[in-house]
């Protein structure tokens, strides 16, 4: 068995892992991260909130660059 296998049938996607050879924590992580993108597609944003959203990632990382650029150069 490969280590996953993804089928589509009757409007349904199964997916086969072995759990030989994948981690538990990252199928967790991974399951959360499909979770969180589900509940993310429900809500209703306008186009403020992406402008909010933009706002506060460019002031963080003005705020923050030089420590993660620190012996980059």
């Amino acid at each position: 068995m490969e280590a996953i296998q993804v089928s589509s049938t009757n409007g349904e996607v199964t997916i086969k892992l072995d759990k030989s050879k994948i981690d538990l924590d990252i199928i967790l992580d991974f399951l959360e991260r499909l979770r969180i993108e589900f509940l993310a597609k429900k809500i209703d944003f306008n186009e403020e909130i992406l402008k909010i959203s933009d706002e506060i990632k460019e002031n963080w990382w003005s705020r923050n660059k030089d420590r993660f650029l620190t012996g980059a150069k």
